[in-house]
């Protein structure tokens, strides 16, 4: 199975990555920050990194046409930002999801929506 994880560079997604890889799925995980929670996964043949925003829905749609299980975790989840500009984090985060659900269901995948307690 395909698996596509936003937000797979994060604490929940990287752990994530590292389940569905063990069960013997493919994955590809698309975050905005570096790779580094995710490093030892690089190697693997079955797994894939895209670093980028994920409101680039020129990158997201043909991940999303390719998957069969789209997670989304992806989410601001920095404390001093949603502290300093908590009309920002809720703005770029109730996009990325209406992008998410809206390519899900453009493709009929299968979507499984989980976010950060801050929000």
């Amino acid at each position: 199975m395909k698996i596509l994880i936003t937000g797979g560079g994060g604490f929940v997604g990287s752990y994530l990555c590292q389940a569905e890889l063990a069960a013997g799925n493919e994955v590809v995980a698309l975050d905005i920050a570096p790779p580094l929670k995710v490093k030892e996964l690089l190697n693997n043949p079955n797994f894939k990194y895209v670093q980028s925003d994920m409101l680039e829905e020129a990158t997201l749609e043909p991940l999303v046409a390719e998957t069969d299980l789209f997670y989304h975790l992806a989410a601001i989840a920095d404390p001093q930002v949603y502290c300093e500009n908590p009309l920002k984090v809720l703005r770029l985060d109730l996009e990325a999801t209406q992008l998410a659900l809206k390519l899900a269901f453009k493709y009929n995948k299968k979507f499984i929506f989980s976010s950060t307690s801050e929000i």
